[in-house]
């Protein structure tokens, strides 16, 4: 049976660093967040697990720089949440949202909102595991990364869908480690989203606009 455990409401507790292992791992999980700001936990080791907010994202906040490990797999869902990043200067490489190591693990999000970071999520995940295993690395729907320098790094497969994306002219989408790609061909799919900048890397982009 699957378990929802909730934070901050209810007498408990605003914190997701102490999510017992075996909830994470189980699969089929979810945890429900209310409003209030909760310290990003790092090194987390997850199988289809949810981070569900509960109410207006912008009262939903995981501060700090979240790192998903490489013990983790399945799809790690992150819906109606603001991530609030730990360095709020540009070109340092830090991401909201990190998921470490080789593994595939797609990350999805909906309805999410990044800011102050250089970067929104890092997929380090390498394109021939999710390949492999037929997944993408990162899938985006109602996103806003207009917060940080640069939306999104990715060694794997994404879509990004009715997203807007960072507003600076920097790349809002960049192959992580073009040695990591070649074959299958690295590729993003951007549906109906804005951007001030443009991708980079050794990738193919097909951007899907709506007809008007």
């Amino acid at each position: 049976m699957a378990i929802v455990d909730k934070r901050g409401t209810d007498g408990f507790p605003a914190s997701i660093t102490d999510i017992q292992s075996s909830a994470l791992t189980q699969g089929g999980n979810e945890i429900h967040l209310y409003p209030g700001t909760y310290t990003a936990p790092t090194g987390v080791v997850a199988s289809d697990y949810a981070y569900i907010g509960m109410g207006d994202k912008d009262e939903i906040i995981i501060n700090g720089d979240m790192t998903i490990a490489d013990g983790s797999s399945g799809q790690i869902t992150f819906k109606n949440i603001t991530f609030q990043g730990a360095a709020d200067t540009t070109a340092t490489g830090a991401a909201c949202v990190t998921k470490l190591g080789n593994t595939a693990t797609t990350l999805k999000f909906y309805d999410c909102a990044f800011t102050n970071n250089d970067l929104g999520v890092n997929q380090m995940g390498n394109l021939t595991s999710h390949a492999a295993a037929g997944v993408l690395g990162i899938e985006m729907w109602h996103c806003d990364a207009s917060g940080v320098d640069r939306a999104i790094m990715s060694n794997a497969n994404a879509e990004i869908n009715y997203t807007a994306l960072n507003t600076s002219s920097n790349t809002y989408y960049k192959v992580g480690n073009d040695t990591l790609n070649g074959a299958p061909a690295h590729t993003v799919t951007v549906r109906a989203s804005t951007s001030g900048g443009s991708n980079a890397g050794n990738m193919t982009e097909t951007v899907l606009a709506l007809v008007s």
